[in-house]
């Protein structure tokens, strides 16, 4: 991928944008996907296995879903997954 001046130079911005950004545009809805298919529950290391992400970062994730009120928190320490809501 070429940086962003180059496309600039260019005059393709969009295509940086597309090539650069598509992915962290588009976790949010790879998340809900699985959530819908098994379910309505999602998981942090199903988040982590999916877009190859750690811990900390799939955890924000969810957050995100979670405080748009797609996804609600449940479980315990030993077993939480995220519910989708009704």
């Amino acid at each position: 991928m070429l940086s962003a001046k180059a496309y600039n130079a260019a005059g393709k911005n969009v295509d940086f944008v597309r090539q650069s950004d598509i992915d962290k545009v588009c976790y949010l809805e790879f998340i809900m996907k699985p959530a819908r298919q098994s379910g309505g529950r999602v998981a942090n290391r199903d988040v982590m296995g999916l877009l190859h992400l750690e811990r900390k970062p799939a955890y924000r994730q969810l957050r995100k879903l979670v405080d748009a009120g797609e996804l609600e928190f449940r479980g315990s320490e030993a077993y939480c997954f995220y519910a989708i809501v009704e």
